[in-house]
C-alpha cells in the first residue's frame, strides 16, 4: 500500500505539532530542574542552620 504524499498544510500542521511536543518537554525539564535545584538549597540551607544552631549549643569547655 502506497503512501500518499503530504499537501504543504499537513506537512506544516506535523511540524508544528512535533514542534509544540519539543517544547513541552523542554519546558516540563526545566519545571523539574527548578524543583531540583530549590529542593537542594533548601536541604542544604537547612543542613547547614542545624549545624550553626548545634555549634551554638554545644557546652564550651
Amino acid at each position: 500500500m502506497a503512501r500518499r504524499p503530504k499537501t504543504d498544510e499537513e506537512a506544516v500542521g506535523d511540524a508544528l505539532d512535533r514542534e509544540r511536543e519539543a517544547l513541552l518537554k523542554v519546558q516540563r525539564m526545566r519545571f523539574y530542574l527548578a524543583v531540583g535545584a530549590s529542593f537542594a538549597a533548601g536541604v542544604g540551607i537547612g543542613a547547614f542552620t542545624t549545624y550553626q544552631i548545634a555549634c551554638s549549643l554545644r557546652p564550651r569547655r
